[in-house]
């Protein structure tokens, strides 16, 4: 009787837009909703990209379908993800190569995480892609780790310090 009372609770939810938490929505609501309605359900997100050798915010717009606009238009047109910006679409980091940055080899580290762009500082550029390194490090000749952008979102790929070459 209670899981019968679950599945009508929640069947009643997903036709009325909104789905009680720790269930889901059918997907069928969706086209139950008009057109107008789907597009207020829109969201205004910020989103960390590379502009040149700089991280910026922009203003993006989530459709309901989950496409990502930049001020009207497909956020790949007006931001593209390929190289040299960010490394995630090169062969050298698919490879997972070390590189030679400023005379000292560097590793790859973890998984490619997300740093808000206010902690880092542009130290260079590696084939083309900006390097960035952690803003409170003053006085490091040699910074210890590296950060690469990897994807629009802030999420970079950290590279460690393995000495001199």
């Amino acid at each position: 009787m209670r899981i019968q009372r679950c599945m009508m609770l929640a069947a009643f939810c997903a036709c009325a837009g909104a789905a009680p938490q720790g269930t889901t929505r059918h997907p069928a609501s969706d086209a139950l909703l008009d057109s107008s309605a789907r597009a207020d359900r829109a969201r205004v997100d910020s989103l960390c990209v590379v502009e040149g050798s700089e991280l910026a915010s922009v203003a993006a717009t989530i459709t309901s379908t989950g496409d990502t606009l930049v001020g009207g238009s497909p956020y790949g047109s007006v931001h593209p993800t390929t190289a040299p910006s960010y490394a995630g679409a090169t062969e050298w980091f698919a490879s997972g190569q070390p590189l030679v940055f400023r005379g000292s080899l560097y590793a790859m580290e973890r998984l490619p995480l997300h740093v808000g762009r206010a902690y880092l500082q542009h130290m260079g550029e590696y084939r083309g892609t900006p390097v960035f390194v952690l803003k409170a490090r003053p006085g490091h000749p040699i910074p210890d780790l590296l950060f690469l952008p990897v994807r629009p979102g802030c999420i970079f790929q950290m590279y460690q310090s393995r000495g001199s070459r």
